[in-house]
C-alpha cells in the first residue's frame, strides 16, 4: 500500500465534512430577516373598540338619566375639592 494514498484517504472524510459544517453555519444567516412587528395602534383602555375607562361627559350623562346628578352647589364643592387636591399634588411634585 502506498502511504500517500492511505493518508489522503483518511483526510477525505475531514475535508468532506467541512462543506457540510460551513453550510450548516451559513445557511441560517442567508435567510431573509423577518420584519419587526409593528406596535399596536392603540395601547390604552380600549378593548374590542370600546373605551372601558369612564370619561366625565359619559358619567355626567348617566347620572342625569338616573336622577342622581349633583346639583350645582354640590358640583361646585366637588370641583373645589378636586382643584385643592390638584394644587396639593403640584406642591408635592416640586
Amino acid at each position: 500500500m502506498v502511504p500517500g494514498a492511505f493518508v489522503s484517504h483518511r483526510r477525505w472524510p475531514l475535508l468532506g465534512g467541512f462543506p457540510l459544517l460551513a453550510a450548516a453555519l451559513l445557511l441560517p444567516s442567508l435567510a431573509p430577516a423577518q420584519p419587526a412587528q409593528a406596535p399596536p395602534s392603540r395601547n390604552a383602555n380600549i378593548w374590542n373598540g370600546e373605551a372601558h375607562e369612564p370619561n366625565p361627559s359619559g358619567v355626567e350623562s348617566r347620572e342625569r338619566r338616573a336622577g342622581i346628578a349633583p346639583d350645582s352647589q354640590q358640583q361646585q364643592q366637588l370641583n373645589n375639592e378636586v382643584e385643592k387636591l390638584d394644587r396639593k399634588l403640584e406642591r408635592r411634585a416640586q
